[in-house]
């Protein structure tokens, strides 16, 4: 959450991001070819660390929710999915006060369809054990 939040706190322009990682690229036009990469890419990449971030934030609140609290495993996941869906809503409304960001429900979408896989992705793993495990 503290990574979230600290990533969410600053800007860096997608030319920014261009500048830095093509000036770093060995060979004489690395800065074009990557601005050039990144000109058609850069939504993939933005949006997917959205999508990847509020994962692992699911998997991780749901992992210390099960180790701490006697509750049952559809409930943790729940409380999971409602934890990170509430703190996807709650980091974009932070960002309307960074200077030059603002808050944006695509965003706070692609959060809880990431937080929707890893849910998914989490049942399906334990109806597979489950399964397996009957004899």
């Amino acid at each position: 959450m503290g990574l979230i939040f600290l990533t969410s706190s600053f800007v860096i322009t997608g030319g920014q991001l261009a500048d830095v990682v093509g000036n770093a690229l060995p060979g004489p036009d690395s800065r074009e070819s990557f601005h050039q990469f990144w000109t058609w890419t850069w939504v993939l990449f933005v949006k997917g660390y959205h999508f990847f971030e509020f994962a692992v934030l699911f998997w991780l609140v749901r992992w210390g929710l099960a180790k701490s609290l006697p509750w049952s495993r559809p409930t943790v996941i729940a409380a999971a999915f409602a934890f990170a869906a509430l703190f996807a809503i709650s980091d974009e409304w932070h960002q309307t006060f960074v200077p030059t960001r603002g808050g944006n429900w695509i965003d706070v979408l692609i959060d809880v369809a990431g937080i929707t896989f890893a849910a998914w992705v989490t049942l399906a793993s334990h109806r597979r054990k489950a399964a397996a495990a009957r004899p």
